[in-house]
């Protein structure tokens, strides 16, 4: 048989409001989109939605643009099809965790994490059926799958029959959290806030933060109000917010506002019961922001890497941790220097993702 000459890449997950994995969705298509695939190989990518309409794909790369869908049933037919149009014309990559039911052509997988299988308590119900059903097996079938950390390769060799090649590739950040040369970092004095960002579900632990921000003396937290930023989920979180003095809830904001609120932040507070990776402590850590990390998942390998505080999850060691960055500024200062261990480009991650095709597809 004739090894492919071409790998498809399915980008279809990408909706609004775009949490850490749609964001990590486009910036790669966008990444993969903006270079010439190697000499020989051609590159078809499915992007849908408003991420079809700004890609300028450059030579050698097909963009197939599709449109908007109605639910999740939908889209998994939408990919179940283009799998079986393009059958026998190459390779596949799914960024979105899983592959369609019925799929003749090979293909690798990006997992971001596998929390519908380790902890679905976690999950939405719609995941929790979704992923539940489908991520293991789309796992099992793949040639390969890339990660974005150790936990989750130890995750799946644990969970999931897979014996496969799994490679590990921190995600980058986003660009509006990429450190501007010249841009100095705000003094102690200058920060306003303790934040947590990210989305509002279960994994994240917020009424863990809650109980542990209570136990701040008052006078700290009438000084540094704690602001929620997320975006799914927000009537919950508005909700917890109302009942709590000096806290604040805010849906999704623009990238510049957010990019001011983690500039502004005393420090982000992580307190999640599961990460497969955990993009809020290293976008603090980049715009030289101190981040609290639970010791949970991925995040001592990511945010301890990467200097955050990693804690054991009990409110009376967070709430000491907080207070003592409150009032100590050396403390806070050593904090908030170590910005070592941070993720390189999207460029370079799609050159990867390239290397990776050729070993798997092409030799």
């Amino acid at each position: 048989m004739t090894p492919p000459s071409s790998v498809a890449v399915n980008a279809l997950l990408f909706q609004e409001p775009a949490g850490g994995v749609e964001r990590a969705v486009a910036e790669c298509a966008r990444a993969l989109a903006a270079q010439a695939p190697p000499a020989g190989r051609r590159l078809v990518l499915h992007a849908g939605n408003a991420l079809g309409e700004e890609l300028k794909p450059a030579s050698e790369t097909v963009l197939i643009r599709t449109g908007a869908w109605k639910n999740r049933l939908a889209r998994m037919a939408m990919e179940q099809q283009r799998v079986l149009r393009e059958y026998g014309r190459g390779a596949w990559h799914h960024l979105g965790y899983i592959a369609p039911v019925c799929h003749p052509s090979p293909y690798s997988l990006s997992v971001y994490d596998i929390t519908a299988l380790t902890h679905p308590e976690l999950c939405t119900v719609a995941n929790r059926w979704r992923y539940g059903l489908l991520l293991g097996r789309s796992i099992r079938r793949a040639r390969s799958v890339v990660v974005p950390s150790n936990a989750v390769a130890a995750a799946i060799r644990r969970a999931v029959d897979f014996r496969g090649r799994i490679d590990v590739m921190p995600l980058p950040l986003p660009a509006w959290a990429a450190p501007v040369p010249g841009e100095e970092s705000l003094p102690y004095e200058a920060r306003k806030h303790v934040l947590f960002a990210g989305d509002f579900g279960p994994k994240k632990n917020l009424p863990f933060l809650l109980r542990l921000y209570r136990r701040i003396p008052l006078k700290l937290r009438r000084r540094y109000p704690l602001v929620l930023v997320g975006g799914r989920g927000e009537a919950q979180a508005t909700g917890l917010a109302s009942a709590e003095e000096h806290v604040l809830a805010r849906p999704y904001v623009d990238e510049a506002h957010l990019r001011e609120l983690f500039r502004q932040a005393l420090v982000l507070v992580y307190p999640s019961l599961d990460e497969g990776y955990g993009f809020p402590p290293l976008e603090a850590k980049a715009l030289g922001t101190p981040c609290v990390v639970s010791d949970r998942g991925a995040l001592p390998e990511v945010a301890g890497r990467a200097g955050g505080l990693v804690l054991p999850l009990r409110e009376e060691v967070f709430a000491e941790t907080l207070t003592r960055l409150m009032t100590d500024e050396s403390a806070w200062r050593a904090a908030a220097q170590d910005r070592d261990g941070l993720p390189g480009g999207w460029r370079d991650y799609a050159g990867n993702l390239w290397k990776i095709w050729d070993e798997v597809f092409f030799s």
